[in-house]
């Protein structure tokens, strides 16, 4: 069985910008994500975080959002093997934090909740899904499979949301951007999947 279908239409996009001041303005990834969407349609909220305080209130907003919005999560943020943050400023947020807020969103979300993870070593943030607790953080946790430079970053959020205006399934969309890059340079998972429920995106 494949992911379930994922019957929602979003609201918006909520954007948590991790980067430092000088990254945001150099490389405007989350701003021109949020120029993009806003064209499209789709509203978009973006929370600069510069402590760790700011990412607990960016996911505290996010959860009292979730009772009359629908929503994704994009993370912008350089990661390592432990959490994520960035290199001016901000601790490093571990992993196994985000688990306990993001699962209070994904259930208000009625478990529908997809987290965008651009961010470097992405694929380490599947750690934030205990596979012992029955209860997921996530759907769906989209995310590079190696360090991706700031170019690299760019072209494939931009390549994901383009794809996602005209089709909502996560592995299709995924399948495409590998496709087009020549290389298996971003990854789905359900959080069913990872507990044997549905398989992978590599089985698909």
């Amino acid at each position: 069985m494949a992911f379930r279908e994922l019957d929602t239409e979003w609201d918006e996009v909520l954007i948590i910008d991790l980067l430092s001041n000088d990254e945001r303005s150099q490389h405007k990834i989350s701003t021109d994500l949020r120029e993009f969407l806003g064209k499209n349609g789709i509203e978009q909220l973006q929370m600069n975080c510069s402590t760790n305080a700011h990412v607990d209130e960016a996911l505290a907003l996010a959860l009292s959002r979730a009772k009359d919005k629908r929503f994704m999560i994009h993370f912008t943020a350089h990661g390592c093997e432990t959490g994520i943050g960035n290199n001016d400023g901000i601790s490093l947020v571990p992993w196994d934090t985000l688990k306990k807020p993001l699962t209070e969103i994904n259930e208000a979300l009625s478990g529908d909740l997809v987290i965008n993870m651009i961010a470097c070593k992405g694929l380490n943030a599947l750690k934030i899904d205990d596979l012992v607790d029955p209860a997921h953080p996530y759907y769906a946790l989209i995310g590079p499979t190696r360090d991706l430079s700031f170019e690299e970053a760019y072209r494939i959020t931009q390549s994901f949301y383009k794809k996602l205006l005209v089709d909502a399934e996560m592995p299709r969309i995924v399948k495409e951007i590998i496709e087009e890059e020549g290389e298996t340079i971003i990854f789905a998972q359900s959080a069913q999947a990872r507990r044997g429920d549905t398989m992978s995106l590599t089985d698909a």
